[in-house]
Order: C-alpha cells, then sequence, then structure tokens
C-alpha cells in the first residue's frame, strides 16, 4: 500500500449515498477524493446538508486511479462493472475494492477480476439521504452501516482503521455477506412493494399487506439459512416492521428509481434471492411474482 498513515480512498458514483460518503471523507481529514463515471468531468462544487441543517461546500478532488490505496464504488448494483471497468487495469494490482449498494451480485462477477493481492469488501448504509438536485444531498436520518471483507487479503491496520472510521464502525464486521443478507431481507419486503403500490415505506404498515410480508420474509429468511447464514424469520420479520416504523415518511430509493424511469436494483435485490433460491432448492414464488411486476412497472412506468 501507498502511505501508512494517509490512505488514500476515492469514491466512485456520486449519488445521494455516495456524495454522503464523499463528505464523510473530508470530515475525517481526509482529501475528498472522486472518480467520475463515463469519462464526464466532476462538478466543482457539491453542498452537503448534515443532520443538524448545516450546509457544507466543497469541491471533490479528481483522483488518480494508480494512487488508490482503496475505491469505494457507490453506483446502483446494476451499474457497478460497467462503472468501475474503465479504471480496472489503471488500479494498482493491491487497490482494495469496496462495493456499496443495495442487494447482491456484483461481488461475484468482480471476483474472477482480482489480482492475487487484492481484497474486495463489501458495505452496507441504512442512513437516509436526499438528493435536492444532483450536486445537493441531505442526510435526513440515521441508521446502521457495516463494512467487512468479503474475499482477499486481511487489510493494512491503517486502511481498515480509516474505512473504519469513514462508515463509522468500531470494526469490520465479522460475517459481512450475513450482515449484507440482514440488510436484503428488508429490502425484498419493503422496496419492490412500495414501488408497485406508489407508497410510502410507513403505509405497509395497514394490514392488507401483512400475509404479504410474511411471505417475502419467509422466503428470504428460508434462501440465507440454506447459505448457512444466521437469520431466522421472527428476528427478521421484527426488523422489517422496524425500519417501516422508523423509516413511515420515506420513500424508499426502488420506489423513486420506478417513479423517474431509472433502472432500479431489484435484479439485485429480489432477482438474486429467486436465482440463489433456484440454485438451492428453496422455493420463492412470492418474491418470484414481486420481481415480475417490478419489472413490468419499469418497462411501463406507474
Amino acid at each position: 500500500m501507498g502511505s501508512l498513515t494517509a490512505p488514500k480512498i476515492a469514491i466512485l458514483g456520486l449519488g445521494a449515498v455516495g456524495q454522503m460518503l464523499l463528505y464523510r471523507l473530508k470530515a475525517t481529514g481526509a482529501e475528498p477524493l472522486a472518480l467520475p463515471r463515463y469519462q464526464n468531468s466532476l462538478p466543482e462544487q457539491l453542498h452537503f446538508i448534515d443532520r443538524c441543517d448545516e450546509g457544507h461546500e466543497y469541491a471533490p478532488i479528481a483522483a488518480l486511479p494508480e494512487q488508490l490505496d482503496a475505491l469505494i464504488v457507490c453506483t446502483k448494483a446494476h451499474q457497478v462493472v460497467e462503472a468501475i471497468t474503465p479504471y480496472w487495469d489503471s488500479l494498482r494490482p493491491d487497490c482494495v475494492i469496496v462495493l456499496c449498494h443495495n442487494g447482491l451480485g456484483p461481488h461475484l462477477e468482480l471476483q474472477p477480476k482480482l489480482a492475487p493481492n487484492q481484497s474486495l469488501l463489501l458495505a452496507t448504509t441504512s442512513r437516509g439521504a436526499l438528493r435536492h438536485d444532483k450536486y445537493r444531498v441531505e442526510q435526513t436520518g440515521t441508521g446502521a452501516q457495516d463494512i467487512g471483507l468479503w474475499c482477499g487479503p486481511a487489510l493494512n491496520p491503517e486502511l481498515e482503521a480509516k474505512l473504519a472510521q469513514l462508515f463509522e464502525v468500531s470494526e469490520f464486521a465479522p460475517n459481512i455477506e450475513e450482515s449484507v443478507w440482514a440488510k436484503l431481507v428488508v429490502n425484498c419486503a419493503i422496496n419492490p412493494l412500495t414501488a408497485i403500490h406508489n407508497c410510502r415505506n410507513g403505509e405497509l404498515a395497514d394490514t392488507r399487506y401483512r400475509e404479504t410480508l410474511l411471505s417475502l420474509v419467509s422466503e428470504v429468511s428460508q434462501v440465507a439459512q440454506m447459505q448457512g447464514f444466521n437469520l431466522r424469520f421472527k428476528d427478521c420479520y421484527a426488523r422489517v416492521l422496524t425500519v417501516i416504523h422508523l423509516t413511515a415518511e420515506n420513500y424508499s430509493s426502488m420506489h423513486q428509481d420506478v417513479h423517474l424511469k431509472r433502472g432500479s436494483e431489484i435484479d439485485a435485490i429480489t432477482g438474486y434471492v429467486c436465482r440463489m433460491g433456484a440454485e438451492l432448492g428453496v422455493d420463492t414464488p412470492v418474491n418470484q411474482e414481486i420481481w415480475d411486476k417490478v419489472r413490468r412497472l419499469e418497462r411501463l412506468g406507474f
């Protein structure tokens, strides 16, 4: 790795989460390094509104891929491989890759491309962030974050400590894939239903959604358990109800993607569960039905 005391970390993907992490980089004393997507230039200025309603304006700095110790990819799941490909050959063979998106799947696509000494990490965040416009983001809620090693060698302690500081965790998750699956259960239950029914998260607390929520959570927890993850149905369902309550006024990211006619992460969320279920011999008929409905909505709109 390059500098042991000041690892160079960059963000690829300046959506709401990407901008929130980029601001966190600056707040932790690191340079707000970013890589543009599709050979575009970086914006001259970003505006971040924190939980205290204080505005912070700052300029992102263009990163040099060959100098990076870690690259955090914050695009939508289906954009990950396309976004990172133009930079792949320029990255150092020991550059750590961190994937921060909803769902799963891109980690399996990237694994064969990794160099022998390259590590791949997964990260999750449940902190609400709202884009008022393209480069103006407000943090609208708090929530758990996790980051951990999925494959590859252990990280240099200085880099691991900096990434833990960036994600505001005391230590790396010992089983990050299980942590991602715990969030995946919530996403499978809430995101597609809010897109299909054109509603805020809180409306799913209505009794008319109870049977569907129970079925969705049951199927996902069964698939997770077949992979050896300790995600019991009762705990998963309680977590879903808690998130519905805590984010009652929010529109899910999938609702926004479908409503704005952008590609959603349905294939990396519900689709991933259905594919894994098929491989493991676990039936997922309700998730399959939901997956089909969202894909039709993406084609046709509300």
